[in-house]
């Protein structure tokens, strides 16, 4: 997969590595041993799980966020805990770690068990910090910051028994952000099967990445770049089916006449999402779906080709 001006993520296209990261998970499940049932990219779940979401055998559901920069900059403390207030819109009204909070606690009892991964490959800020309007929050360095919190969720039994002494207001910023889950017992429950993964590579390395888990899974190099090509350009088409609301099916029904008499030589098409015919066409007439038009045309997608409908 090579990435051009126009479909680097941020760009042309956003979504490109968080595909890539799907990507990675649906190489996996092809190794049984990983109990991979299913990979679902821009998943039918609330906004802040949906880029990536693993089904496991078990029933175990993983949500990865991935949050992809190319500015090489650090993910701190603030960056989880603060509220981008400049939107009209009111779209980011959530902090990063809010929209964590909320999103798990909406879909926590649609499943047996669940995991949270925020996925990024910025590196964890090491500097102590501050912030309010006269600089009176002292905010700890993200990476030491994170590596205590997991030592105290360990062997914590209530989440009152988390407690940081030296950072105490900015402890309470970060408490503020799971005000969206109610019970105390959830908000220990999110922090423990909270993962927040930093200095995870980047987009030409994630490239070589999926290449050598493919080599690793067939133990051969010879198909590898075909079949990474091949899913990227099988993600891109199903993407664009979505976006234009093209993930539909024609169905071919006999046509009747109001006695429900069937009417020689012609068929109805019908669009199998909610039964609207389409139109009336002979026996002769061949059904192309959405999906085979796209595959068509995925050859020129590298030439600036892009789709519309009305």
């Amino acid at each position: 997969m090579k990435y051009s001006a126009k479909t680097k993520p941020g760009m042309g296209d956003p979504y490109w590595y968080e595909w890539s990261v799907g990507q990675q998970y649906i190489i996996d499940m092809l190794n049984p041993d990983n109990n991979i049932k299913c990979v679902e990219l821009q998943a039918n779940v609330k906004l802040g799980l949906d880029d990536v979401v693993v089904t496991y055998e078990g029933g175990e559901k993983l949500f990865v966020q991935v949050k992809h920069t190319r500015s090489n900059n650090t993910l701190t403390f603030g960056d989880l805990v603060s509220i981008d207030n400049t939107s009209e819109d009111g779209s980011h009204r959530y902090s990063l770690l809010g929209e964590l909070a909320q999103s798990w606690i909406a879909e926590k009892n649609n499943y047996q068990k669940t995991r949270v991964c925020l996925s990024t490959n910025r590196k964890p800020g090491i500097k102590v910090s501050s912030a309010g309007k006269e600089k009176e929050i002292k905010r700890p360095a993200l990476k030491l910051f994170l590596e205590e919190l997991k030592s105290k969720i360990i062997y914590a039994e209530t989440f009152d028994e988390l407690e940081f002494p030296e950072y105490e207001v900015a402890w309470n910023e970060w408490k503020e952000q799971l005000n969206y889950i109610e019970k105390a017992e959830d908000k220990l429950l999110f922090l423990k099967c909270l993962e927040i993964e930093t200095n995870q590579i980047g987009l030409e390395e994630i490239k070589e990445d999926l290449l050598q888990r493919l080599q690793a899974v067939f133990h051969t190099k010879k198909y590898s770049r075909i079949i990474v090509g091949k899913t990227g350009s099988c993600i891109k088409r199903m993407d664009n089916l979505w976006k234009n609301r093209l993930d539909w099916q024609v169905l071919q029904k006999p046509l009747l006449t109001y006695n429900e008499i069937p009417f020689p030589g012609f068929k109805a098409n019908l669009r199998d999402s909610d039964s609207q015919i389409l139109g009336v066409a002979t026996d002769r007439y061949k059904v192309v779906q959405n999906e085979d038009a796209f595959a068509f045309t995925d050859s020129l997608l590298g030439k600036g080709v892009t789709y519309e409908t009305f």
